[in-house]
């Protein structure tokens, strides 16, 4: 009988060869020992895979121009505290 390793998470994707694989980080074992699998590998952790691509379009998410002054004005925000507290 073949050895069963478990899912810890998914770390990243890519296409190998023409074929969609994603990084997998087994449970007790170190990163250096993640590989590359097929979806096909993969079809007991579809919630994973489904998470793993909502959390990557928001981090992937294409800055609009309200997201750009939000950003700025955040910046802004953050460079008063950090004065602030450098007069104290």
């Amino acid at each position: 009988m073949p050895k069963l390793y478990q899912v810890e998470k998914i770390t990243d994707k890519k296409i190998i060869d023409g074929q969609l694989k994603y990084k997998i980080k087994w449970k007790n074992l170190p990163d250096k020992d993640s590989t590359w699998e097929p979806i096909e590998h993969l079809t007991n952790v579809v919630d994973m895979i489904n998470e793993y691509e909502a959390n990557s379009k928001k981090q992937n998410k294409i800055p609009t121009q309200k997201d750009s002054i939000n950003d700025y004005n955040q910046n802004k925000l953050n460079k008063k505290r950090y004065l602030i507290l450098l007069k104290f």
